[in-house]
């Protein structure tokens, strides 16, 4: 007798053996995923529990295996919060041939082709077993209820029957998944198959360290995409870090990111000097000493624009200003206000403003000894800088 681990109730919800308990096992009535005959659960106590045939009758294994894996994606879609599909695309840059970024960094995102994933839950709302676009009947069909012009997707399940040739050439977006078993439809829906699949090698045998036969692994059924756009061109591929100094004296915000095309030239018209900031990998930016504001400050006054800071001045531990502060009078024990002079580095930011002082002095000099502690923060990043010179 045939016996399957999975069943439906009367309202059609699929039910697995292991959710059955002998207090709840007579709540429902259970049918078969296959014939649709009446089914009972069978509890044992080796742990063998099953679904059986209330009355032994020949059932297709085939038509079980297919129902289940359709209500299983029907329902992933319905309850989870994104249902994301990946397909392998081909993705060019046309700034690549004059991006200073994609000559170091070789960036997959840029050039060749890439596994790009899509959750479908951003584009379609409503999800129907057995549903039908002009003449042809998907397995799952997927649609926007809210734009009709958004083209459907079809989730087609392959257990001993794969798509006609006819339905694949109709220019439908059509997933094609090839069931074997109830591990396949559970599995991430990323394509394995298909010509722009890189090629894997062949699995091969292997001997462990303790000299024991481990067989090769065999290779999981396909997922092939059919009529999906394969061709991006994009412009931004990858946000940098951005530092920016203007004419009128602000610094870094009107933009957080830049765009990589902008690498190495004027990007706002208002600015000055520009920064851009990209790492490599190797290092964070948690637990630097510097953050992207200093280093833009430093590398600014190094390209001899008008900025200065009392920070960087070589006489900053030493330099005392003028400043009115609040003292209690010994004779008269009341607080008057009086002009003493105070160690800059003493002085909160809030309180003075050590750009404009900065600017006035005659003695400020750059602390050229801090300039390079700020760069080699940052040694292991590639800093891309515009300045702009006299005269433009």
């Amino acid at each position: 007798m045939i016996t399957y681990p999975n069943a439906v109730d009367e309202n059609g919800d699929v039910h697995n053996i292991g959710e059955i308990t002998p207090e709840n096992r007579t709540a429902h009535k259970y049918y078969c995923l296959g014939c649709d005959k009446e089914m009972v659960p069978v509890l044992c106590k080796d742990k063998t529990d099953h679904f059986r045939h209330k009355v032994n009758d020949l059932c297709n294994p085939e038509t079980y295996l297919h129902n289940l894996a359709k209500k299983y994606l029907a329902r992933q879609f319905e309850t989870k919060k994104r249902f994301e599909v990946s397909y392998y695309t081909r993705n060019e840059c046309p700034h690549q041939d004059s991006c200073p970024l994609f000559a170091r960094f070789h960036w997959k995102e840029c050039s060749g082709i890439i596994l790009h994933t899509v959750d479908l839950k951003e584009k379609y709302d409503t999800c129907q077993i057995e549903g039908t676009y002009n003449v042809y009947r998907a397995d799952v069909l997927l649609t926007n209820s809210q734009d009709s012009e958004i083209p459907p997707v079809f989730l087609e399940v392959s257990v001993s029957h794969d798509c006609t040739p006819e339905k694949l050439h109709s220019g439908l977006h059509i997933i094609e998944m090839k069931i074997r078993s109830e591990a396949d439809f559970k599995r991430p829906i990323v394509e394995n198959k298909g010509p722009m699949v890189p090629e894997k090698e062949e699995p091969k045998s292997q001997y462990s360290y303790q000299r024991y036969y481990s067989p090769p692994v065999p290779e999981p059924s396909f997922i092939m995409f059919h009529n999906f756009v394969r061709e991006f061109h994009r412009d931004d591929v990858k946000l940098l870090d951005f530092f920016a100094l203007f004419e009128d004296g602000k610094m870094g915000d009107k933009e957080k990111f830049l765009p990589c095309r902008s690498v190495g030239k004027k990007y706002l018209k208002a600015s000055t000097f520009e920064l851009a900031l990209f790492g490599d990998g190797r290092r964070g930016r948690i637990g630097k000493r510097y953050n992207l504001f200093n280093l833009g400050l430093t590398q600014a006054m190094l390209h001899n624009q008008k900025i200065r800071h009392c920070c960087y001045c070589l006489h900053y531990q030493r330099c005392s200003v003028p400043m009115e502060v609040e003292r209690v009078n010994p004779r008269t024990g009341q607080k008057e206000k009086i002009i003493q002079k105070v160690y800059n580095m003493r002085i909160k930011n809030d309180q003075m403003d050590k750009y404009k002082l900065a600017a006035s002095c005659k003695n400020w000099r750059l602390n050229e000894a801090l300039c390079r502690q700020v760069k080699s923060d940052y040694h292991r990043e590639q800093i891309f800088v515009w300045a702009k010179a006299e005269g433009e």
